[in-house]
């Protein structure tokens, strides 16, 4: 996760750490409780998860990414693409985010979905 987490930044940022014992585990970022660290944290672990075991895909609500800077995202978008296996996110508002970001999302995207009709089945299932 500490090669991961220095992809993200410029300067030199605590990594997550996690901590298993036999009844649980601990999973923190050391001197950092905000909440966007604690999201970054978990992307971070499962870019890991993706680097290091078979598993095929991730998926990452805007939820989770709005939490974090708007620097750390571009880079979390290029380990997005550079570990070679499909990701899925949501992103509201993609126009709040860096140029190279939105450049980013316009080149890799293959699914983007819109109100007014450009839902997934065209319609939106909350509208009566």
């Amino acid at each position: 996760m500490k090669r991961i987490n220095d992809l993200l930044y410029k300067e030199e940022y605590n990594s997550p750490l996690i901590h298993f014992s036999d009844s649980g585990y601990i999973f923190t970022t050391p001197d950092d409780t905000g909440t966007g660290i604690a999201y970054k944290g978990l992307v971070v672990f499962d870019l890991a998860m993706l680097h290091l075991t078979r598993l095929p895909v991730v998926v990452h609500d805007s939820v989770v990414l709005k939490q974090i800077s708007d620097d750390a995202i571009e880079n979390i978008m290029n380990q997005y693409i550079a570990c070679g296996k499909q990701t899925i996110i949501a992103f509201d508002k993609q126009q709040s985010y860096s140029i190279k970001t939105s450049e980013l999302l316009e080149k890799y995207s293959i699914l983007k979905l819109a109100p007014d009709g450009k839902e997934l089945f065209g319609r939106s299932w909350g509208k009566q």
